[in-house]
């Protein structure tokens, strides 16, 4: 398995670049997610496929509760949409994909949530990254997610 720097060096070898050259540029250019990116793009899914009943048989065993289905509000709010996070005391339990992709999915654009389809969201949701690395990294709202 390549590791960063491999990448960055990879990278920067396609596109003929100079040896330091920032690689957000470049990513965008070739339009190549990071291995953290991958990661955020593959919990997307995962979660984009658990909110429309597309998983298989056996994978709803992570229930996400939603703040409209939790005890706290009988009314609709902006928010209502979003995935409740429990409580944790330990890293172990917040770096699960209960606790990370309720994080992710509530950060998410909400165009983005309601794709027509799985190919729809998967292509949003990479350009929605992709246009992350030209903008300034300390926007990035996905920085908590690790």
């Amino acid at each position: 398995m390549l590791l960063s720097g491999q990448i960055k060096k990879a990278i920067r070898t396609c596109t003929n670049s100079v040896w330091l050259a920032h690689t957000n540029p470049l990513f965008s250019q070739l339009k190549t997610l990071k291995i953290r990116d991958i990661y955020i793009h593959q919990l997307g899914t995962y979660l984009y496929r658990y909110h429309n009943n597309l998983l298989p048989a056996g994978h709803h065993t992570i229930s996400f509760i939603t703040v409209a289905d939790s005890q706290f509000y009988t009314y609709d709010t902006r928010q209502s949409s979003n995935i409740q996070i429990v409580p944790t005391n330990t890293l172990l339990a917040k770096n699960t994909i209960k606790i990370q992709g309720a994080i992710f999915w509530n950060f998410l654009r909400p165009s983005i949530k309601i794709s027509p389809s799985l190919p729809t969201f998967k292509k949003n949701l990479k350009n929605h990254i992709i246009q992350q690395y030209d903008s300034d990294e300390s926007n990035n709202h996905y920085a908590t997610i690790t």
